[in-house]
Formats: C-alpha cells, sequence, structure tokens
C-alpha cells in the first residue's frame, strides 16, 4: 500500500472483496494507485526458482515482495498449483491481488503433511 499511493496526487482507494463459486472462494485487493509495469508485476509471480539468483538491488533485493511470494507459496503448496496467487496491474491505472483457495473443507488433495497452515 505504500509504495501503491506514493506520490499520487487524487484520493487512493483500497477496495476488498471475497467472493466464490461452486468450487473456489477468491479474495481479491484492487486499488487505484500507480500500478505496475509487466516487469515489476514478474518479480511477484511464484518462482520455483531460489531467490539468490536476483541481487539485492531495490527492484530485485531480497526484502522486494518476499511478503507476496510467501503467500504464493504457501497457498501453492497447500492446495496445489490450480490455486494460488494472480496480480494484474498497468501503470496509472491500479493494481488488483487476487488469492484463490478451494471452497471445500479440509483443504486440497496436495496438501503436504507437517506444514503448518
Amino acid at each position: 500500500m505504500q509504495h501503491g499511493f506514493e506520490g499520487i496526487s487524487y484520493l487512493g482507494r483500497i477496495r476488498i472483496s471475497i467472493t466464490g463459486d461452486e468450487e473456489r472462494i477468491y479474495f481479491r485487493v484492487e486499488d487505484n494507485g500507480i500500478g505496475m509495469t509487466p516487469s515489476q508485476v514478474e518479480q511477484f509471480t511464484y518462482r520455483t526458482a531460489p531467490l539468490a539468483r536476483y541481487d539485492n538491488t531495490p527492484e530485485y533485493g531480497e526484502r522486494r515482495s518476499i511478503g507476496v511470494r510467501n503467500v504464493a507459496d504457501r497457498v501453492r503448496l497447500r492446495y496445489g498449483s490450480p490455486y494460488g496467487l494472480m496480480i494484474c496491474s498497468r501503470p496509472g491505472y491500479g493494481t488488483i491481488i487476487q488469492v484463490t483457495i478451494p471452497k471445500r473443507k479440509g483443504g486440497g488433495e496436495h496438501e503436504i503433511e507437517g506444514v503448518v497452515g
């Protein structure tokens, strides 16, 4: 939130919604902040490569986007690859982040024993 509204001259807005269908629940956070370029969004996408691959610059540093990746990793580990986190953004228009989880009780079929949720 801090970076999404930094330097804007208009009223920042955040909208949080929870919806669902027969099989899934969708948690969505939308803002009308500064938005991100495709390369900035890519920094947040789910990665299988270790973080050490990225240098420690402000754009790719170890603290940048680690919370978002942590959430994405935890959702995918617990529920499997059909679930997780999606980010859509456009400079000057804002960002949408959506987390998708299964609706059924008891976790997904891909749940790993010993993982604390």
